[in-house]
């Protein structure tokens, strides 16, 4: 059969424009691969026996409190994949001190011991949901609970490997890149409440007192446990240049971080589709723009901040709350937006339009037609 070059130069020109970033998969060799991805301090070929035998690497800030003219951070990471049963491991171990400075404020953030394993990106059906809230009350049940992340999907089989004295990581969702922890959207565990854009919800009724906005990296150690954080993508996590600044200072103190929290947020130099951090669930999650630069929208994304690139499920971060994650997904996509946030997720009919994960079919049709016209 001849080729229509033409058709094949147009499909091809296509994909090349639309494949400049990585799907991953569930094999061993795509988990390597996302494990390089990480800041890791450690070889990623080698696991280390405990977090404690995990090699550390300093990191010296000035000014990170009134208290601290100048601190030494000690931070600790190594992600490793491995294959146990015929099922991909990752295991990550950190003590949640990121690669850039900070600013604590009136507190003092400390250390974390973090040292976990969950199956690696498991395969999920496009074709069903693990959640489907069609009411009001039904979708704030689910999303508006601070301590939602602490119950874990089976399919995860998340086990701490610390036996004395683990992290608590009920009201985390997932590990960025540099190590730092993921919130689930909420300020603590006692406030069911967006702490961007914070609203009166639950027993929240002065917002004032659930509104966190963190230092220059959007790091935050404003929970009970003063663990390092982000509430929101932090521009720190893939600028080099940001992350080798000696001091970072309150996000109110900076006018480019403090008028405009989101667009602060969402700076980053490279926008394309590109991981930041693992979920809890094994599954990873990607930054706030998709392969064609552009940011996800609500109706891109379900209930649970999650996203299907082809056939593989994944989360995003987004510029509305929860910003990460807001449940184990896939979730349906309800025209309905949760309580607990003035910035929360907005998806009308009217505002609907081509999915990231529409295109995507659309370039697997378009391999399909290439390899029938070649064939």
């Amino acid at each position: 059969m001849r080729v229509n070059k033409l058709v094949l130069l147009a499909l091809l020109s296509l994909i090349e424009l639309s494949y400049q970033f990585i799907v991953y998969d569930e094999s061993l060799a795509s988990c390597q691969a996302f494990a390089q991805m990480f800041d890791n301090t450690c070889d990623p070929q080698a696991t280390p026996t405990t977090l404690g035998s995990t090699i550390s690497e300093k990191k010296t800030c000035n000014f990170v409190s009134e208290n601290f003219p100048q601190a030494n951070l000690y931070r600790k990471l190594c992600a490793t994949c491995s294959s146990e049963n015929d099922q991909v491991i990752i295991r990550i171990q950190s003590n949640g001190l990121p690669n850039h400075c900070v600013y604590w404020g009136d507190d003092t953030g400390v250390s974390a011991n973090i040292d976990f394993k969950v199956n690696w990106n498991k395969k999920m059906s496009i074709n069903s949901t693990n959640y489907s809230p069609a009411t009001q009350t039904d979708l704030d049940t689910l999303i508006c609970k601070a301590n939602w992340p602490s119950v874990l999907p089976e399919y995860s089989q998340f086990t701490n490997m610390i036996s004395s004295q683990p992290a608590d990581l009920d009201e985390f969702v997932g590990i960025a890149l540099n190590g730092v922890l993921l919130s689930s959207g909420f300020s603590t565990l006692n406030m069911n409440v967006d702490p961007i854009f914070p609203i009166e919800y639950d027993q929240v009724t002065n917002i004032n007192d659930a509104k966190e906005m963190g230092d220059t990296c959007l790091t935050s150690v404003h929970n009970g446990n003063n663990y390092h954080h982000y509430h929101i993508i932090s521009p720190c996590i893939l600028d080099s240049d940001l992350q080798a600044k000696s001091q970072q200072v309150a996000c109110f103190m900076d006018s480019g971080c403090s008028d405009n929290l989101i667009q602060y947020s969402k700076a980053q130099k490279l926008k394309t589709l590109m991981p930041i951090g693992i979920a809890k669930d094994g599954h990873p999650i990607y930054g706030p723009y998709n392969s064609q630069g552009k940011l996800w929208q609500p109706c891109d994304v379900d209930i649970c901040n999650g996203v299907f690139l082809g056939d593989q499920y994944a989360y995003v971060a987004t510029m509305f709350h929860p910003y990460f994650i807001g449940c184990w997904g896939p979730g349906n996509k309800p025209m309905l937006s949760q309580s607990c946030s003035a910035n929360p997720r907005k998806c009308s009919n009217s505002k609907l339009g081509i999915s990231h994960s529409y295109i995507i079919m659309v370039l697997t049709v378009g391999f399909t037609l290439i390899n029938l016209l070649i064939n």
